[in-house]
């Protein structure tokens, strides 16, 4: 079956989460993956469905600094998309794709983003995450790897987050490109071990094709994105 394709461009970070809702909730009527791409418009963050961003961040800081909020309909931690990749994958629940266990579904997508991110840069010991330790900060995307993350020499590169209803199954992910602005996100950030663990626990893409600017670096991983899912589940745009 073909994959769909939605590229919406430019968007509000709410709009997106809407609409990757909506996608959802249309899959029951759908037959075939989609792939959703988009940009972010400003600079944000996202949170987790059941997370509680006001007991880890400033918002009076958020308010000042212009960063925008929107709640995800997944799961997961906060995450800033100042200097990241954004993607979604929807699996209809009829699809030979469609996996009922979560961490094979997660094992599954990372590894077509490995794929992808190496057609990007040839980024040494990329693999997926196999411990399944509690993290010590669980509120935060990238302050720590969570099983089956994608990891460079034990340093997180790409997260994600999932949600599933009886129509099939969102898949929201992130390559960190660059290291995010410390002046929009430490102040943010009310806890400083959050902000250190962040620093200590990522790894970027910058790091293995240095000469290129942030947005060359998204349009080259936009680019591998659509080609690796586009050639795995033969699709057309």
């Amino acid at each position: 079956m073909p994959l769909h394709f939605i590229d919406s461009g430019p968007m509000a970070p709410q709009e997106i989460m809407q609409k990757d809702e909506k996608l959802l909730n249309e899959l029951a009527t759908c037959s075939s993956p989609l792939l959703h791409l988009y940009q972010w418009q400003g600079h944000c963050l996202t949170y987790g469905y059941f997370s509680s961003p006001e007991n880890y961040l400033d918002l009076n800081q958020v308010k000042r600094l212009g960063v925008h909020m929107a709640r995800r309909p997944t799961g997961g931690g906060v995450i800033f998309h100042l200097t990241d990749f954004a993607f979604s994958l929807l699996i209809p629940a009829t699809h030979s794709n469609y996996l009922k266990n979560s961490l094979k579904s997660y094992a599954f997508v990372n590894q077509l983003v490995a794929q992808a991110i190496q057609n990007v840069a040839q980024v040494p010991s990329i693999t997926l995450w196999k411990k399944e330790e509690k993290p010590s900060l669980p509120t935060f995307c990238m302050a720590h790897p969570t099983i089956f993350d994608l990891v460079v020499n034990d340093k997180k590169m790409v997260g994600a987050a999932q949600r599933r209803k009886k129509g099939g199954l969102l898949h929201q992910g992130t390559i960190s490109l660059f290291p995010p602005p410390k002046e929009l996100v430490k102040p943010v950030i009310k806890e400083e071990k959050l902000y250190q663990a962040m620093a200590m626990h990522s790894d970027y893409l910058t790091n293995y094709r240095p000469e290129l600017n942030l947005k060359q670096l998204r349009e080259e991983t936009k680019k591998a994105i659509a080609q690796v899912f586009f050639h795995f589940f033969k699709g057309r745009f």
